[in-house]
């Protein structure tokens, strides 16, 4: 009997000593995430932040960010309220459509100006708050200049024209016209030419397409794995942060194809995209706008750390943007509301970007700004 209770009293504690292991590494990264550094950032982006004061509250309201899914146009920003980052709903639906608060917006009951602004991370611009947002500063100036705008910002992390298309056209069918806007805005380029190296013209991008194959073409092994990888995330602190990301990247990481000989196709995808949303805006008496927005690789001179950024580039991925750049440019020239404004940061003081297109929390002051003013110049 009491060698009985002895080898039971082993089992207990042997159990005890395997849990605490399994245990400590949780604990760690709990204990770290509580009372360590808020989150991780390219340190690039920590070097052109530095003069931010927010950033650290900017940083953990990152976090709270989250997609749903949509018709048409797959996924949008869910709405989500934080100090720094706020997206408000605007469609009430299955999910709701969150749109990137604009404070400096006015009420629609008083606005000149309905202003959809349509584009990828640069449009959305989790990279400073709400009142320094791109198109926050569009409201701003234009407010400043009494043409009292009231600016939603549709922006969606990893979106290009093509999906702008599908989604501006899902806006229009399910809004009032009342509601319609006066203009809307397309500020491409950046994903444009990185999915077209990548991973071919037109594309989208890649982590999200593949699980949707999987979806459709009922590949429940890998959804399963997948799925019960994201069940453990969502309550493993340790999971989430060490074997999550390998099992994504493992089962959902990007394919790529890089080919420079993508140029012209790309080109096309993008030229096709604008002529397509120009003559719906024509039919519709909306004013559409098409930004050739600022990257890395165009702008000059550049500063120290952004000649860093463009030195970690292969060059032949500098050549293929730099050549879509301008053959899209003199392909859309004759464009009706085509406007280059990849110089726009040239000259400007200080360093804007942290890789090729993404920028510092304060750029997009003279970004959003010199673009109100081309809009007042149409007027």
């Amino acid at each position: 009997m009491k060698f009985r209770m002895t080898k039971v009293v082993g089992w207990l504690l042997y159990g005890f000593y395997v849990l605490g292991i399994l245990l400590l590494p949780e604990i760690g990264v709990r204990v770290y995430d509580r009372y360590g550094s808020p989150t991780e950032a390219k340190p690039r982006y920590l070097e052109v932040s530095k003069s931010y004061p927010h950033l650290q509250q900017l940083l953990r309201d990152t976090h709270l960010f989250e997609l749903g899914y949509h018709d048409y146009y797959v996924y949008s920003p869910r709405p989500v309220s934080s100090e720094t980052i706020n997206f408000t709903s605007y469609l009430e639906a299955r999910h709701s459509l969150g749109v990137r608060y604009s404070p400096d917006s006015v009420e629609l009951n008083v606005a000149k100006e309905i202003i959809w602004a349509f584009g990828g991370s640069t449009m959305q611009n989790l990279e400073t708050d709400d009142q320094l947002s791109l198109p926050n500063q569009i409201a701003a100036e234009l407010n400043r200049n009494n043409s009292f705008a009231r600016v939603y910002n549709f922006g969606a992390g990893g979106f290009q024209s093509s999906l702008e298309v599908a989604k501006f056209q899902d806006l229009l069918r399910r809004v009032p016209q009342s509601d319609w806007p006066t203009t809307a805005i397309f500020y491409d380029g950046f994903n444009e030419a990185y999915l077209g190296y990548h991973f071919g013209p037109a594309t989208m991008q890649q982590d999200i397409s593949l699980k949707m194959k999987d979806l459709v073409d009922r590949n429940h092994v890998r959804l399963m794995m997948y799925a019960g990888s994201e069940v453990a995330s969502r309550y493993s602190a340790f999971w989430r942060k060490f074997v999550g990301p390998s099992i994504e990247m493992r089962l959902y990481g990007s394919q790529e194809y890089p080919d420079r000989n993508n140029v012209s196709r790309t080109v096309a995808a993008y030229t096709t995209n604008v002529s397509m949303i120009s003559g719906l805006c024509s039919h519709l008496h909306i004013r559409c706008l098409f930004f050739l927005q600022p990257l890395v690789v165009i702008k000059y001179p550049l500063t120290s750390i952004e000649q860093e950024v463009f030195d970690s580039f292969d060059k032949e991925y500098v050549k293929f943007v730099q050549d879509f750049y301008k053959q899209a440019a003199e392909a859309l020239q004759r464009e009706e509301g085509f406007h280059d404004v990849s110089h726009i940061l040239d000259g400007v003081e200080g360093s804007h970007f942290h890789d090729l297109g993404h920028v510092a929390p304060f750029s997009g002051i003279p970004i959003g700004r010199e673009i109100a003013k081309l809009i007042l110049r149409l007027h």
